[in-house]
């Protein structure tokens, strides 16, 4: 009897620490699986920002691909209303009693105008197509940034509610 009494406490004691240890692997279990979803959200994360940095960089060209063709219709727009008003001048001094020599000119010189500026058309409608085509680049890169913007904040929100619940 006195050599199974040191047996029998051995057992019982085993049998009080089980739980323990179980209990024990059960909370390594829970911290691995934490680990895991946080690295693969800070991946995730990771992705997102370089996303978002090449976002910037595409809508950074389309913003200036958009402002040079701004620039470019009103530098267009801006000859054909000079050459207009050039043109405008010249009729009303056809009116007027000037050099007779002059006058005799002037006519050419308002049809050779009017010419000129028929030639712009081209010229006008291509710097339009281009100002709509880059705003409309910029609309769509500006979009693709607001989506990853909005994934950004859905993770981040994710992540808080992860990290509240701990």
């Amino acid at each position: 009897m006195k050599l199974l009494l040191p047996f029998l406490c051995c057992a019982a004691w085993m049998q009080a620490q089980a739980p323990a240890d179980s209990q024990l692997l059960n909370e390594v279990r829970q911290l691995r699986q934490d680990l895991a979803v946080t690295t693969l959200a800070v991946q995730r994360t990771q992705i997102l920002l370089y996303r978002l940095q090449l976002a910037d960089a595409a809508m950074g060209r389309a913003t200036q691909r958009a402002d040079e063709a701004r620039t470019r219709l009103a530098a267009v727009q801006q000859r054909h209303k000079n050459k207009a008003n050039q043109i405008q001048s010249l009729e009303a001094q056809l009116n007027l009693p000037p050099d007779p020599s002059l006058k005799e000119k002037l006519p050419e010189i308002v049809a050779d105008f009017k010419r000129e500026m028929e030639s712009w058309a081209p010229d006008e409608q291509d710097a339009q197509t281009r100002q709509i085509d880059a705003e409309t680049q910029l609309r769509a890169e500006q979009a693709k940034r607001d989506g990853l913007e909005a994934t950004l904040d859905k993770l981040d929100k994710q992540l808080e509610a992860a990290t509240v619940r701990q």
